[in-house]
């Protein structure tokens, strides 16, 4: 099916024997969108490197790619969530034009590499349910596009980068059920276009930057939960 442009399966079972890994070398190059629930290989095959793909959806996949993979330059969403075997990505350097990465509930998850920066495009950016991601990298300034930063339910977050605030675009920060996060950078201030910032039951949250007047555009505040806060800025 050389001018295959649309793969969706779903609840198809491939099962090799004695546990192998089943292997697909080819897929067309002309595919755009493929959606595959547990993806069953561990890579992507070589040949869709050098196609023309737009949207990824790997659900419960085992891998994304390895460091051999060829840029992927078309593409504009990858969504691999729920899968658990997922520790880490590699070089985001190979998707260039990236402007969605969806990765909930990839539980396993333990760290997002400084190459993220890259993405220059990339409007959401959601991890919400990655339950063993400590830390974002320490700098986030390449992403001048990211809208949506989705953080919740990571339980094991503690902090948020410093540089924060030079994410100019930014219009929503979700940290709800953030339960260990204890600080939000003085940086946020920076943030004129934030419309929505929801801490629900970030319950370790003690204090919120002194100044929050630079967040001009700010409509949805939700604090409810954050028990330890004990005061709010006079401005």
């Amino acid at each position: 099916m050389k001018k295959l442009r649309l793969l969706i399966i779903h609840n198809l079972v491939l099962e090799m024997r004695d546990g192998q890994t089943l292997n697909i070398t080819h897929l067309s190059k002309e595919l755009r969108f493929l959606r595959w629930h547990k993806f069953p290989a561990k890579y992507l095959p070589s040949n869709i490197q050098r196609g023309g793909l737009v949207e990824l959806k790997l659900w419960l996949s085992k891998h994304l790619w390895n460091n051999a993979i060829k840029p992927l330059n078309n593409l504009k969403t990858i969504d691999i969530s729920y899968s658990t075997n997922l520790r880490k990505f590699e070089d985001f350097g190979v998707v260039p034009n990236l402007e969605k990465l969806i990765v909930v509930g990839c539980v396993n998850l333990l760290e997002i590499p400084p190459s993220i920066r890259l993405l220059e495009r990339l409007i959401i950016l959601n991890l919400k349910g990655c339950i063993r991601l400590q830390n974002l990298p320490t700098s986030m300034g390449g992403l001048k596009s990211l809208k949506v930063l989705n953080l919740e339910g990571c339980v094991s977050l503690t902090n948020l980068p410093e540089d924060l605030g030079v994410v100019p675009y930014l219009e929503k920060l979700i940290l709800e059920d953030c339960r260990n996060l204890v600080g939000i950078p003085p940086s946020i201030r920076l943030l004129e276009r934030l419309l929505i910032l929801n801490l629900k039951g970030c319950i370790r949250l003690q204090n919120l930057p002194t100044s929050m007047g630079g967040l001009k555009s700010l409509k949805v505040l939700n604090l409810e939960g954050c028990v330890s806060l004990t005061n709010l800025p006079e401005d």
